[in-house]
């Protein structure tokens, strides 16, 4: 067997989808593909330290959920199975550390010098395929040359991660998307937005959101049966006809903007399978953003290597579509024009239309940059090179439907004195991520930002009392395991909604139509997510604050956070039918629903359903249903009907999540002497009690 190193680094300032191949060019392919069992080792959990790397680091923050980030990591790849022929089984625990011949994937903090020895300074985390250097029979699998048989990864203990987006730290989920994607025999991207992109920097979620290149590399490695796709093949040359070994070629969908990449080799030629559609083609050499050493090149290859200006096949301005028909080749030769670019990345603000940029802070274009569709905002950039000759012709965007207007000098200059300039971007709303590329030209001189925008739905947008109790409606404060209804705009895809569903280790799933919900960072099981409404589950990390920051995001699209208050307990009873005044509650004896037709007799015990009960006594994880025994849920709660007091025992509903049931033992005919349409209320032992609701007594 043999293994190659695949890494996420620290962005400095990071094909198509690009494979990994063995030594002698066969390309790697799991052999488990429908069935891939990940382990994460228990060195890695919130708070842990490492001292490997010379310094005592905190690896992971107190705060973090690394298991929730995994299995997050593992959902997202799964998405794709309806697409392509993969699935990650359930995640599971282990302790046996990194071994990498032992047929067993393992994620898992460094530990030992050989461990730290794979991953190269700047690395965050790095992944080791083992692959068969031959055919044969291995572990019971049937192997060639290339196929996949052991991955294990490796996290740095240089860094600190969050799940949270904590200040300072690295994304653990996107560190582990990225990582999945070179066990499934993926090599990096030159698409910016990409989650193979080879860099990753502090705050930034970038890597978790899959993109149509990924999807092109697991359609074509592991289709499924109905799959239908075409070819793009070609080769890039130079005007004499010689070689340009190793460029990166785009190809952008004209008419989705759905981008994809391909990596040519040592004579220039390259080919990518891809989804019927006509396509802008143009190639690039090795740049600030990507080098040859991303794609492991060595270093006779990366020397041949030549610098050209990144070209269009038929021009940037009147591109020629390549058509790509479904199993059929379509061929794109690019002559690309020799000498680097003088061209460098500028910096950069996005602003509302006609904003000032008076004050701000502008980056210089690094890496991908979050853009959130269906609405206009102006884009002010500049640096050396760019001046005020410039017009919409010299600012070219592929990709988002995004529309380019009033370029024009800005009033503002650098410090510099370099001159901005101001262009107007219209990006129609869109409903799943895309990426955008941005080209810049002056005179001979290109520049290209391949897949440089993430382009999302619309920014979701909520309020604080919005965020309103289940059964209730009050809109207070929240409570650990609270169900709550979230309403606002954009918050998922348009159309239905989205059920829930429990994901394959039993937890209520926490992303429903690309949509999640975090509460200072750690994401809400999802009971329901619509455009205008999201159900949910608050976590029960929540407990012991007293305000928590929530964000929704949609598809990489998300809301400002906005601060809710947190309580100890919001008890609130659901009603039958909904919006009426009467509880949903039914017969102990005979789970038979109460109303006028079927009333509780007196004294009898009757189950009140509800939520807000706060934090369980038991142990019971966020998303996890409550066991079939489980003790009380809590001690403290009173409840009175028609003004007397009754028995209660409170419980979370055995096989739910956040669904409380409150046994209440109704007062006798000698306490109760009125019957009929009753008042029910409950407190809870810090004093908060239900709305006013009614229960049919007889």
């Amino acid at each position: 067997m043999r293994y190659l190193a695949i890494l996420l680094l620290l962005a400095p300032g990071a094909f198509g989808y690009v494979r990994q191949v063995t030594a002698d060019g066969a390309p790697l392919v799991r052999v488990d593909n429908t069935g891939i069992q990940f382990n994460l080792d228990t060195s890695l959990f919130a708070g842990v330290q490492s001292s490997l790397s010379g310094a005592t680091v905190t690896v992971m923050t107190s705060n973090s959920d690394p298991f929730g980030a995994v299995r997050g990591a593992l959902a997202d790849w799964n998405a794709l199975s309806g697409v392509a022929n993969i699935k990650f089984l359930a995640l599971q625990t282990t302790s046996v550390g990194i071994n990498h011949s032992d047929y067993i994937m393992t994620i898992a903090l460094a530990k030992t010098a050989d461990d730290l020895s794979v991953i190269p300074t700047g690395g965050l985390g790095v992944t080791t395929d083992y692959y068969a250097a031959g055919n044969g029979t291995i572990n019971g699998w049937t192997v060639q040359d290339g196929s996949i048989i052991d991955s294990d990864i490796i996290v740095s203990p240089s860094v600190t991660f969050s799940t949270t987006g904590a200040s300072g730290t690295f994304d653990f989920q996107s560190l582990i998307t990225h990582e999945l994607g070179h066990s499934l025999g993926s090599s990096h991207s030159n698409l910016l937005g990409t989650t193979m992109y080879p860099y990753s920097s502090i705050g930034s979620f970038a890597n978790r959101y899959l993109s149509t290149d990924e999807v092109a590399l697991v359609t074509a490695v592991y289709p499924l049966p109905a799959t239908t796709t075409g070819t793009i093949t070609g080769k890039i040359t130079t005007a004499a006809i010689l070689p340009a070994p190793y460029s990166m070629v785009t190809m952008i969908d004209q008419s989705s903007g759905n981008t994809y990449g391909a990596l040519a080799d040592v004579t220039g030629t390259y080919s990518l399978t891809l989804p019927p559609a006509s396509y802008t083609v143009y190639a690039e050499p090795f740049n600030s953003f990507v080098s040859a050493g991303n794609f492991y090149l060595t270093a006779t290859q990366a020397a041949s290597a030549i610098a050209f200006e990144p070209t269009f096949l038929g021009g940037a301005l009147t591109p020629t579509a390549v058509n790509v028909t479904a199993n059929g080749t379509a061929t794109a030769n690019i002559s690309v024009t020799l000498g680097a670019s003088t061209l460098t990345p500028p910096a950069y603000v996005f602003l509302p239309v006609g904003a000032s940029a008076a004050g701000q802070s502008l980056p210089y274009i690094h890496g991908p940059i979050f853009l959130a569709s269906g609405q206009s905002i102006d884009f002010v950039f500049g640096g050396v090179g760019y001046d005020a000759t410039y017009t919409t012709s010299n600012v070219l965007i592929f990709g988002g439907g995004i529309q380019i207007t009033n370029l024009k000098a800005d009033t503002v200059t650098l410090s510099t004195g370099q001159p901005l300039l101001r262009a107007t971007l219209k990006i129609p709303a869109i409903t799943t991520p895309g990426l955008a590329t941005l080209i810049l030209t002056k005179g001979g001189n290109t520049i290209a930002f391949s897949g440089v925008f993430i382009v999302t739905p619309p920014t979701p947008a909520f309020t604080a009392p919005a965020v309103t109790n289940a059964a209730s409606g009050a809109d207070v404060a929240v409570s650990p395991g609270e169900i709550v209804a979230l309403y606002g705009s954009s918050l998922s895809q348009p159309g239905n909604g989205f059920s829930t569903f429990f994901d394959p280790n039993d937890y209520l799933t926490t992303i429903l139509g690309g949509t999640t919900v975090t509460f200072d960072g750690v994401p809400a099981p999802l009971i329901y997510a619509g455009s205008g409404q999201v159900n949910l589950v608050v976590p029960y990390e929540v407990a012991g604050e007293t305000s928590s920051k929530v964000v929704i995001t949609n598809n990489g699209s998300a809301s400002a956070p906005i601060a809710v208050s947190v309580v100890s307990d919001t008890p609130g009873i659901l009603a039958n039918p909904p919006g009426s005044p009467n509880a949903l509650a039914t017969l102990a004896t005979n789970g038979t629903v109460i109303a006028q037709s079927n009333p509780a007799p007196r004294g009898s015990i009757v189950t009140i359903w509800g939520v807000g009960a706060g934090k369980p006594s038991f142990t019971v994880a966020t998303g996890q249903p409550a066991p079939y025994a489980p003790p009380y849920t809590s001690s403290g709660f009173t409840c009175t009907v028609g003004g007397q007091p009754a028995g209660i025992i409170t419980a979370i509903a055995p096989g739910f999540v956040g669904l409380v049931q409150w046994n209440v033992t109704l007062p006798s005919a000698t306490q109760l002497t009125n019957t009929g349409d009753l008042p029910i209320v409950i407190t809870s032992p810090s004093g908060h009690t239900t709305q006013a609701v009614n229960i049919w007594v007889n």
